[in-house]
């Protein structure tokens, strides 16, 4: 099976497409390569400027490979894509949306279309096959299928002695009531180092290859992300197995997969004043964090991670899905 996807987002969206197309199912997959020849047809190619000191092999196909997650990309041209024959088109943003449509219609009418969701308020516009990342309602007809997008197999549990609470979040230090909240628990847990990290953060940005390492080595990951409803970092954490301290809330603000993975009191802290008062929060992480204690409570976390999210049986049903579209 030949996959083409358009691969717009971060660099972990981009993994997790591999990770579910070639590495589950086992297609061969494709993505534009960066050039005028996408930009003038409407496809936008920016994620790929994105991959840094990407060596590039050719053969009959340009190889990137991307040395921070241990994959390689096969980028094509245009003329590439016309001479290949592909099963499957998948679009993972609006921008590329129209632009994948007419891509179909004009050269590859008898592949099938899907359209990959992920973040909230997004409705399909031009198919109705949809891989959907989010709880976000579709509409009445649509042929959808719910997706976790996959992470790194570097996200594993890892003990832990160390009191250290580290968030990850990069627009973090500009949420007021969350930056509150985080002064308030540094104050009364002086036995913890707190860690800031992420492009605004005070400890700096975490590069792409030290972040499992950096997740594990966590006691607590502070995943109060008020934009977007917690995602790859709040679902990487929970497969570590560490406790995450929260505000579940804001899943239900974006509609995000975080609302059906996070239980208050067994895998996370939610520190809204609405659910308990922060002096409570604050006992709680106390609790965790005894030795005893801390190691039943990441057993709890991982387990209630895996009994939620099974990659391997997603992607054989993904793929049924797939041959029946």
């Amino acid at each position: 099976m030949n996959i083409f996807v358009g691969c717009v987002g971060h660099p972990d969206l981009c993994y997790s497409m591999y990770a579910l197309f070639e590495k589950r199912i086992g297609a061969t997959v494709y993505v534009p390569l960066e050039g005028k020849d996408w930009e003038e047809r409407g496809i936008s190619v920016r994620n790929l400027r994105e991959i840094q000191d990407a060596p590039m092999h050719v053969d009959e196909v340009c190889h990137l490979h991307i040395p921070s997650y241990g994959y390689t990309h096969r980028a094509i041209t245009f003329e590439q894509f016309l001479e290949i024959d592909f099963d499957v088109l998948v679009v993972t943003s609006w921008v590329n949306e129209e632009g994948f449509s007419r891509l179909r219609e004009q050269y590859k009418p008898r592949s099938r279309y899907v359209r990959h969701i992920a973040n909230a308020y997004e409705l399909p516009q031009t198919t109705q096959n949809v891989l959907l990342s989010t709880l976000e309602p579709m509409p009445s007809g649509t042929n959808w299928i719910r997706h976790h997008p996959e992470h790194l197999e570097g996200y594993y549990p890892q003990a832990i002695e160390e009191k250290v609470i580290k968030t990850f979040s990069h627009r973090f230090p500009i949420q007021a009531e969350d930056l509150e909240a985080w002064g308030r628990f540094k104050s009364d847990l002086p036995e913890f180092a707190f860690r800031m990290h992420g492009d605004l953060g005070e400890d700096g940005r975490v590069l792409q290859e030290e972040m499992p390492e950096a997740v594990r080595s966590s006691m607590f990951v502070w995943h109060t992300k008020a934009v977007g409803g917690c995602g790859y970092v709040l679902r990487q954490a929970l497969s570590c197995g560490k406790p995450c301290i929260v505000r579940r809330r804001y899943s239900h603000c974006y509609n995000a997969l975080a609302i059906n993975l996070l239980y208050d009191g067994v895998n996370c802290i939610d520190i809204d004043s609405e659910v308990r008062p922060i002096e409570e929060s604050i006992r709680l992480v106390k609790e965790w964090s005894e030795p005893g204690v801390y190691a039943e409570r990441c057993r709890i976390v991982l387990e209630a991670f895996e009994k939620d999210v099974n990659f391997e049986a997603e992607a054989l049903s993904i793929g049924k899905w797939l041959e029946g579209l």
